[in-house]
């Protein structure tokens, strides 16, 4: 038998299992489900990711840290998200708004365009691959 994983109780069962429950946030609520888990029936590991359909070692991160940190360890965002944008979503679009209009009068818009665009107004050199997710983003993608 190996080692068993248990959770400091910085909330009651109770508490648990209505953040669990209730949390608007689906990351946070499947945190709060592995939390609860681990705090109403112990065990190892191993046994609380199969049981929630989790990776292992996404146990023996949040466990522990959860034991450190209380509730900020479960509270934390993911690794998503916009860690390095040269505009804010708001300026991307309006950028790209001039081009749409241009295309929806029947005028030939380029990728290479809204490239030098881009660049112009960041001011450095961007790959292309960004001109075409901000063009996925306005889909509604984001």
């Amino acid at each position: 038998m190996g080692r068993i994983t248990r959770v400091t109780p910085h909330l009651t069962e109770e508490e648990v299992k209505e953040r669990m429950r209730n949390d608007p946030n689906p990351l946070y609520r499947e945190r709060w489900s592995i939390i609860y888990t681990a705090q109403v029936h112990p065990r190892e590991a191993k046994d609380i990711a199969k049981d929630m359909g989790v990776s292992v070692s996404k146990v023996h991160t949040l466990i522990p840290r959860y034991n450190k940190m209380g509730v900020a360890a479960v509270e934390t965002p993911g690794k998503g998200g916009r860690h390095h944008e040269c505009m804010t979503v708001e300026e991307e679009k309006q950028l790209l708004e001039a081009f749409l209009e241009r295309a929806k009068k029947g005028e030939l818009v380029t990728i290479k365009q809204m490239k030098q665009a881009y660049e112009q107004k960041v001011g450095h050199k961007i790959n292309e691959v960004t001109i075409y997710r901000l063009l996925r983003g306005i889909g509604g993608e984001r």
